[in-house]
């Protein structure tokens, strides 16, 4: 016979209170680029929950595939991100049951992956299937809902295989609506903003600015981007006192698009067409007075995050996404997309005293912008969808 005095009772704990574990996965350091940069910075906010992980890539891209010099950052050959197991590999297919396997024996709850280009739709798609068929909830991190300058064919794949997941966070009005146009009933996160790029150190050169105002274009090369646009207005204003550096790695062959930005006939624009590392992006960011995102399309924007990062105005098209980052006349100037003549009118009158009073307005920006405060944002998500299901 039980003495009560000793029977002690436990409130039964609901699984969808506890705290979600959690899976990211996406390529982190040493892979390159804007979303690489992203996954490694969340991954470090993220784990500092023990109940996490990150998985990556062994192998990510084919060579015939990835038009740079390589996917791998400068120097970083070889080298790895702490608590990270790199398992899946572009030609090991099989390599996605593996990682299903392995996040199912870490009993995760909610598996965050990331969503960014068509190459790789079909696999985390399938990875999405193998998960949910585990009982895992699967959230898609939307880096582009569809391709930059994809064709309708490649944006009904992409619609199909976006079904796969139970919700989805996006960084763009624009990634939003078109994601609600087809899935209004899944729980969607808009950030709005991409958390700032804050791991880049400050340049160790001495940057001397030239002219009336140094102005840069920073990243990848690719049509969508606008630089035809932004080196088009510079030539209508032909003003010796504007200096433009182009920094980046072209998408096409980089000796045609240094004849072709030549016969533009801007005045005092350099070309830096390789990817740099970090303490060189450091030295162009520290000489630039403003820098330049005048983006056709709707698209966040990991170079604007770079930028704030350090507190230089964008001047940026009035596009989704983009207008979502800029406060204009506050951190930045939003210009008309596609069109070199409101570039134009906008830089003739850009001084670096205006440059200056933004400072503020961008540092207050940065401090609401955190990596911690995304991971929480992404915690308390995991939750609502379990606590919905």
């Amino acid at each position: 016979m039980y003495n009560k005095a000793y029977i002690v009772y436990y409130p039964q704990v609901n699984a969808r209170d506890k705290t979600p574990r959690t899976a990211l996965i996406g390529q982190v350091f040493p892979y390159r680029g804007g979303i690489a940069q992203y996954n490694t910075q969340l991954h470090r906010a993220l784990t500092l929950n023990k109940a996490h992980i990150t998985l990556s890539f062994k192998k990510l891209y084919p060579k015939f595939l990835y038009p740079g010099a390589s996917d791998i950052e400068v120097g970083a050959q070889g080298k790895k991100e702490d608590n990270v197991d790199y398992l899946i590999h572009v030609y090991k297919p099989w390599s996605l049951y593996n990682t299903a396997a392995r996040i199912e024996e870490e009993d995760i709850d909610v598996a965050f992956l990331t969503w960014w280009t068509l190459i790789w739709q079909p696999g985390i798609a399938f990875l999405a299937w193998l998960l949910r068929r585990r009982g895992i909830k699967v959230v898609y991190i939307c880096h582009n809902v569809f391709d930059h300058d994809g064709s309708a064919f490649k944006k009904n794949i992409s619609k199909h295989l976006l079904k796969y997941a139970d919700g989805y966070v996006v960084h763009s009005t624009g990634d939003e609506k078109a994601l609600k146009r087809y899935y209004p009933n899944k729980p969607m996160l808009n950030t709005k903003v991409l958390p700032v790029y804050d791991h880049y150190p400050m340049s160790k050169k001495q940057a001397v600015k030239r002219g009336r105002l140094e102005i840069l274009s920073f990243g990848f090369i690719r049509p969508y981007k606008g630089l035809d646009d932004l080196v088009t207005a510079l030539a209508q204003l032909n003003d010796s006192t504007l200096f433009l550096t182009v920094v980046g790695e072209s998408w096409i062959d980089p000796k045609e698009l240094k004849a072709k930005l030549r016969n533009m006939g801007a005045p005092n624009v350099e070309t830096q067409l390789k990817y740099v590392d970090d303490e060189e992006a450091a030295f162009y960011f520290s000489r630039a007075d403003i820098v330049a995102i005048p983006y056709r399309q709707d698209t966040a924007s990991a170079v604007a995050s770079l930028a704030f990062n350090y507190k230089k105005p964008l001047l940026g098209s009035n596009v989704e996404g983009i207008k979502d980052i800029i406060e204009s006349n506050k951190t930045g100037w939003l210009v008309e997309p596609s069109s070199p003549e409101s570039i134009a009118g906008i830089l003739k009158k850009i001084t670096r005293s205006d440059v200056e009073k933004m400072r503020p307005n961008i540092e207050k920006f940065c401090k609401e912008h955190s990596w911690d405060s995304m991971a929480e944002k992404l915690s308390a998500f995991a939750k609502a969808i379990l606590q919905n299901s």
